[in-house]
C-alpha cells in the first residue's frame, strides 16, 4: 500500500512490471517496466513488493534475477539493491520469495524458497546474512 499516493502497488510477472492501482478509481498505471528509465535493470520475474517510504521507493524481489530491486516511486527507475553483484557476494538469493521491511534496523527480510532460509539484507549496501535456515 502506498497510502500517501492513494494507490496499491503490485507486481506483474507476465509484464515484468510494477503496476500502481488507484484506490479510488481502480485505474491501473505502469509505474516501472522495460520502457521505464534504467532499462538495463529490467525485471525478469518480479514477485513480491514492499514499500520503503523513507527512501521513496518500493523493494521488489525478482525470482529470475535472484535479486532485490529498488523502484523509485516517482520515476519508476530501477536500481539493483541486492544480487550476486553485491559486495559480500555470499548468501546469494536463489529464489527470493516475499519481502518485508524492517526500517527500525535499516534492513529488509527475504524468504528464499530454494535455500529454505530467511535472509536479512542491509537497506544501504544490500549485503546479506542468513537469519534462519
Amino acid at each position: 500500500m502506498d497510502s500517501a499516493n492513494n494507490r496499491a502497488l503490485v507486481t506483474d510477472s507476465a509484464l515484468d512490471a510494477v503496476i500502481a492501482v488507484d484506490l479510488t478509481t481502480g485505474a491501473r498505471t505502469v509505474l516501472s517496466s522495460r520502457e521505464t528509465p534504467n532499462a538495463n535493470n529490467s525485471f525478469d520475474d518480479p514477485q513480491h513488493i514492499t514499500l520503503d517510504s523513507a527512501n521513496n521507493r518500493a523493494l521488489v524481489t525478482d525470482n529470475g534475477l535472484g535479486a532485490v530491486i529498488a523502484v523509485d516511486l516517482t520515476t519508476g527507475a530501477r536500481t539493483v539493491l541486492s544480487s550476486e553483484g553485491t559486495p559480500d557476494n555470499k548468501n546469494l538469493f536463489i529464489a527470493p520469495f516475499g519481502i518485508e521491511l524492517d526500517s527500525a534496523h535499516n534492513q529488509f527480510i527475504v524468504g528464499d524458497t530454494s535455500l529454505e532460509a530467511l535472509i536479512i539484507g542491509n537497506l544501504g549496501s544490500g549485503e546479506r546474512v542468513i537469519l534462519s535456515k
